[in-house]
């Protein structure tokens, strides 16, 4: 009986219909994992390519709605070549309505003009609107996907597979800061026209104001290009400002949230433009808000992958008072919104309290 048990246990493990699938184009990576929300960084010149500034740029990550930015590049190729117009109708079909949010939310059946179809992909990441583009361009998202990946390799994009049209999750739709800021870089340079679509703040869609997520518009020269959001991603954004004769794109992936990622974005575009002799214009404005709390852990310091937790205990003056729960002094009342920022805050006020207790048994001994 041992001996049947052991063989079959043999074959099981030995069996390849059962053995863990694995990314063809990176064997380390299981095609059913996901990776870990990890920071990434790169600044580079979109005129020559020139980087000025990396951190962990090679590393795989996972794109979000970064993504976006290639769908959105191969819809301008078909501008560019004629076979897509402005007024071209793009209809939903039923996958492309089922998608998760964020999106437009339209039935199936309804049509969007392509024009209005590339407002509501730069502005609310439309899931569904992007869902129908690569339909209305490839037949289906799968088709597209591969034009996707292999339309990548040919401006140089060396370490990304897209897997579906939209960024939401899927283990193979896999990236590096680098490849977003090469693909950043060649929207730019590419289709400088149509470029300017990811510099419109809100858009009116029957009835509604559609807004865009890059909170970092008008701030700095920053006029692009897209935001990116899943558990497996963290907050990420590849942004580009122009000042001067000079443009630079920078690229934030694994953020512990979109406060802290569009800080680093705003502090890396501001150091390397001072490097490169260029001050912000008397009139522009820098996006330095104080999002984190005074004392606490500054911003512009390489972010180590740290969990945001362990960065506020780090404050060397930590609140004290937070009995009620309350939002404690220096704090903006939006970080309580955040769950880590309450879970440290929560923390803290348990040891506060715990050491008021014992302080209190002590004295009641000592009467």
């Amino acid at each position: 009986m041992r001996v049947f048990i052991f063989l079959m246990m043999v074959f099981f493990f030995s069996c390849p219909s059962v053995a863990k699938p694995r990314n063809p184009k990176h064997p380390h990576l299981s095609a059913t994992k996901y990776l870990r929300p990890e920071y990434a960084a790169i600044v580079m010149r979109a005129d020559t390519g020139e980087v000025l500034h990396t951190a962990a740029a090679d590393h795989l990550r996972h794109p979000a709605s970064l993504t976006k930015m290639m769908t959105l590049y191969i819809v301008f190729d078909q501008l560019k070549s004629g076979k897509l117009k402005l007024t071209s109708l793009i209809r939903i079909s039923h996958h492309a309505c089922k998608q998760m949010p964020c999106k437009l939310g339209l039935r199936v059946g309804q049509a969007l003009t392509l024009k209005e179809a590339i407002l509501a992909t730069v502005t609310r990441s439309a899931n569904d609107v992007a869902v129908a583009l690569a339909e209305k361009i490839s037949g289906s998202e799968a088709a597209f996907a591969h034009l996707m990946t292999e339309t990548g390799k040919k401006i140089g994009l060396k370490n990304t597979v897209f897997k579906n049209a939209s960024g939401v999750p899927h283990p193979g739709n896999i990236t590096t800061a680098t490849d977003m800021a090469l693909l950043s870089k060649a929207l730019i340079n590419h289709h400088p026209e149509r470029y300017v679509h990811f510099n419109t703040p809100s858009f009116r869609f029957r009835g509604q104001v559609v807004k865009n997520h890059n909170h970092l518009l008008g701030l700095g020269g920053v006029d692009g290009i897209k935001t990116g959001l899943t558990n497996a991603s963290g907050y990420n954004l590849a942004a580009s400002a122009k000042r001067g004769d000079i443009r630079l794109i920078t690229v934030v992936m694994g953020g512990p949230s979109w406060q802290w990622r569009d800080r680093r974005v705003s502090d890396l575009m501001h150091t390397h433009f001072k490097k490169l002799g260029i001050e912000p214009a008397a009139s522009g404005k820098h996006a330095s808000p104080p999002y984190w709390a005074k004392g606490a852990v500054d911003t512009a310091h390489v972010y180590d992958g740290k969990e945001l937790t362990q960065l506020v205990t780090e404050d060397p003056k930590p609140p004290s008072k937070n009995v009620s729960f309350k939002t404690p002094a220096g704090f903006p009342k939006h970080w309580v919104r955040h769950a880590p920022v309450r879970k440290a805050i929560k923390k803290m006020t348990k040891k506060v309290t715990a050491k008021k207790k014992k302080k209190r048994k002590l004295l009641r001994r000592s009467v």
